[in-house]
């Protein structure tokens, strides 16, 4: 995956808020191209870098270069600010608060569990709103590069609402902790590689004429991104629901179904009476969410139109119709027995 860039034009023409914001944050750089990458650099880098030391220093052709958070900030043009605010946020998250800002008030969602400590770990991404959506392409695009954005990590969510509150990050340490992730990852192998080839050429690195250039790898280009290309969330139907709420939904209809079976066996061929559906559903009844998907339920019966024929009105045309019919072949046998 190549480094990618923000189109600022269309971010100042359709959200000038959020770019005012950007821009008070000195998150300039988001802007910028990142330059071009030098693979077989960046490869080295991640190879020799031994995150486990205390030493901020790694070890690249025949140097040791220092590599630390406020070197990345000079480097971005990012303040060099406190790095405990987000930690702090990681540790102990405002859930409560989280959700109202990235949901809206009035949002019920509920976070994720994780299955080893039982503690919050990821956010649904359909229930975000508009401010929030942008938010998260800038931060999944630039700073915590990621493919899928379905269920959100924990660090994701929280740096996404920083940025909606307007509190200053520090960038070079974010980077720093998520290059330290992806060092042995192979999928994530050249993750912020012009970052990085641009670090080493400030830092007066030599480069090789056999080394592998960005040029032999297109997909790894630098690619600018329209942040503002997204949908905003649509609540008309109903609630969106996360997978294990959408796993009750289907219980609950199962049930239901199991139900009318069960009911049906035992009348026979029997028409059902309204008693008896009263206590099926009392004994199988729907959750909100089923009933809506289902459309049961007195919320869901529909007045009639005025100019549709119900039921009773149209066995009564037929009944009309065959005694008019009925009458009128009368009238020709009469008229019959007259001429004779």
């Amino acid at each position: 995956m190549g480094d990618e860039y923000v189109d600022s034009v269309r971010l100042q023409y359709q959200f000038p808020d959020i770019y005012r914001t950007v821009v008070e944050l000195g998150l300039r750089f988001i802007f910028d191209h990142p330059g071009d990458c030098n693979l077989s650099l960046v490869r080295e880098f991640y190879a020799n870098w031994l995150t486990e030391t205390k030493y901020k220093t790694v070890p690249i052709r025949g140097r040791d270069v220092k590599f630390s958070a406020r070197i990345l900030n000079e480097l971005l043009g990012t303040p060099d600010c406190d790095a405990d605010d987000f930690n702090r946020l990681k540790e102990k998250p405002p859930y409560r608060d989280i959700r109202h800002t990235l949901c809206g008030v009035e949002s019920t969602v509920r976070w994720g569990r994780s299955k080893d400590t039982g503690r919050h770990s990821t956010l649904h991404f359909a229930n975000f709103n508009l401010i929030a959506r942008v938010w998260l392409k800038i931060v999944s695009n630039v700073l915590l590069p990621a493919k899928h954005l379905t269920e959100l990590t924990q660090d994701r969510v929280v740096l996404v609402y920083m940025l909606m509150k307007g509190m200053p990050i520090n960038v070079g340490a974010i980077l720093r902790q998520n290059m330290m992730k992806f060092r042995n990852n192979l999928r994530w192998r050249f993750c912020y590689g012009g970052l990085i080839t641009r670090f080493f050429r400030t830092q007066g690195i030599e480069e090789e004429a056999c080394d592998m250039m960005i040029a032999f790898h297109p997909d790894l280009t630098g690619k600018v991104v329209d942040v503002t290309h997204t949908k905003a969330l649509d609540a008309s139907h109903g609630h969106v629901l996360s997978g294990q709420e959408r796993q009750v939904r289907d219980d609950s209809i199962m049930e239901r179904m199991f139900g009318m079976v069960e009911l049906q066996l035992r009348i026979g061929g029997r028409p059902v009476t309204n008693a008896q559906m009263v206590t099926m559903a009392e004994r199988y009844p729907l959750i909100e969410s089923a009933a809506f998907l289902c459309r049961t339920g007195p919320a869901f019966l529909e007045p009639l139109d005025d100019d549709e024929v119900s039921v009773d009105e149209a066995m009564g045309d037929e009944d009309e119709d065959a005694a008019d019919k009925e009458a009128n072949a009368l009238m020709v046998f009469a008229d019959g027995d007259d001429e004779a």
